[in-house]
């Protein structure tokens, strides 16, 4: 398995060491299917976090939902790049709708790319597409326009 799941798991005892935790909560369901990485509430002060990070390799990632605690040689493109493989799928045939910084790996690798219209530069930069609505609209604009024909040149 790629990724430090120790480092992590590190930073996130030396959270609780230092008072704050994940901040999500005694059940963390943010938390509970992460193997690789940690997610971290953005209401936990970032210096502290990098710091932590930063003592254990790892890098910081803001999605803006929360903080993303992981290994600089782990992303989500490498993660469908490895999954495509053991389906023996191109990871071109996949399509992906995000927004936010740690999408772009994604975005790269795949077929069809969604940025929608609330996501942050590096998303959209690497977005075949952006939608002019946010969040949830977003997504149905999005699955809109990755419903019709790749060559069409619809809009969303």
């Amino acid at each position: 398995m790629a990724g430090e799941p120790a480092a992590a798991r590190a930073v996130a005892d030396g959270l609780v060491d230092r008072g704050y935790g994940l901040g999500w909560g005694q059940a963390d369901l943010v938390n509970r299917w992460r193997e690789t990485e940690v997610a971290v509430s953005r209401e936990v002060p970032k210096d502290v976090v990098e710091d932590l990070a930063a003592a254990q390799g790892l890098i910081v990632l803001d999605t803006g939902f929360a903080y993303h605690v992981t290994s600089p040689d782990v992303s989500k493109g490498l993660g469908l790049e490895t999954l495509a493989d053991s389906l023996a799928i191109r990871p071109e045939a996949f399509v992906a709708v995000g927004d936010s910084e740690n999408d772009a790996s994604l975005f790269d690798v795949v077929g069809r790319s969604v940025a929608v219209a609330n996501a942050d530069a590096d998303a959209k930069a690497a977005a075949d597409h952006v939608t002019e609505a946010s969040y949830a609209d977003g997504f149905l604009a999005a699955i809109d326009w990755l419903s019709e024909p790749a060559d069409s040149g619809g809009t969303a």
